[in-house]
């Protein structure tokens, strides 16, 4: 015996009766959000194109700040991979192999 013999299929039809409707609201979800992402990328571009340099703005305050910050600082090669900054009150011992500071960061 088929199904249709069964009356299965008949039986989800009268219990399910918009099932093809539903395939289609999932699609037109899919598609709605597909639209949103692509629209936040867009306006994502548009920011960015109106940037002065590569970097962030965000980005290029904080390297320009550091950049004067270091200006005041002595860098001394101590070893190999060890470098000792010396600045007006004070130095650090820094260690490039093992990122290690003793400043504590």
């Amino acid at each position: 015996m088929s199904d249709r013999e069964n009356g299965v299929i008949a039986a989800l039809e009268i219990n399910f009766p918009f099932a093809h409707r539903r395939v289609a609201s999932y699609l037109d979800l899919l598609e709605f959000i597909r639209r949103m992402v692509m629209r936040k990328f867009n306006d994502r571009k548009e920011k960015c194109s109106s940037w002065s340099s590569v970097l962030p703005p965000k980005v290029h305050v904080k390297i320009l700040k550091h950049n004067r910050e270091s200006r005041t600082l002595t860098m001394i090669a101590a070893r190999k991979i060890e470098y000792e900054l010396i600045y007006a009150s004070g130095g650090y011992a820094v260690k490039l192999r093992e990122y290690n500071c003793a400043c504590g960061s």
